[in-house]
């Protein structure tokens, strides 16, 4: 597991302005390491895509299909 490294973020919503508390966020430091190196995660990301297009092509001929359906129930 990769070691993290801490940011310090300030926090200003919820202490008055004058006091102001630290937070600690993790940040990873090779964020690629989580899904085996830059070239696995790129052919995850290409899945990923081709699956949304997908879907959004799918959704667009729906779409289509319903503004068809509408103009020719309503003339």
């Amino acid at each position: 597991m990769p070691s993290s490294v801490y940011s310090i973020a300030k926090s200003t919503a919820t202490v008055a302005s004058d006091q102001q508390e630290d937070i600690r966020v993790p940040v990873d430091e090779d964020v690629n390491a989580e899904f085996g190196g830059i070239e696995e995660r790129m052919k995850i990301e290409r899945r990923l895509l081709r699956k949304l297009d997908l879907r959004m092509s799918i959704l667009i001929i729906i779409y289509i299909l319903n503004y068809v359906r509408c103009i020719s129930l309503c003339h």
